[in-house]
């Protein structure tokens, strides 16, 4: 919920924006949910219950959408006139570094690639990370929005 609300505060200005950001994350939502359910009924685990199975990838589907919103902010926040020193976009900035880091992770781990100890340690790494990029964007002071950039026009 934090990276929604970090999104609404940062497209704030643009209702359309903002209207296709909220029907997008409900989308999403329900979406994930579904995938959830159908992976946990059709997967058997012979070490995992099936709602375990369930909620590891309700938990790898909100990384991916935290890692989807974040390179969509990333991409348009020039163009919408969003200063990259703005708190909301620190917040998306950190939940997006420790996503991107926590699905390498459970990839390495699927894959047999690291063990447990070490995909705990990485894992307290980015988590420590993101809290310091949270903590450096809440000292820092927030700049005043920008104008709106210019969107490129097809020639």
């Amino acid at each position: 919920m934090a990276i929604y609300e970090a999104f609404l505060d940062l497209f704030g200005p643009f209702q359309t924006l903002r209207d296709l950001g909220v029907l997008v994350f409900r989308w999403a939502l329900v979406l994930m949910l579904l995938v959830a359910a159908v992976m946990a009924v059709s997967t058997r685990s012979s070490d995992l219950a099936p709602w375990v199975e369930a909620v590891g990838i309700a938990q790898r589907c909100v990384r991916i959408i935290q890692v989807g919103m974040v390179f969509f902010i990333l991409i348009f926040a020039g163009y919408l006139g969003v200063s990259w020193r703005e708190r909301s976009f620190g917040i998306a900035v950190g939940f997006g570094t420790f996503s991107v880091v926590e699905l390498g992770l459970l990839a390495s781990w699927a894959g047999y690639r690291l063990s447990g100890i070490s995909i705990g340690i990485v894992n307290m790494v980015a988590y420590n990370g993101a809290l310091l990029i949270w903590l450096d964007y809440a000292l820092a002071r927030s700049p005043a929005r920008g104008g709106a950039g210019t969107l490129p026009r097809p020639h």
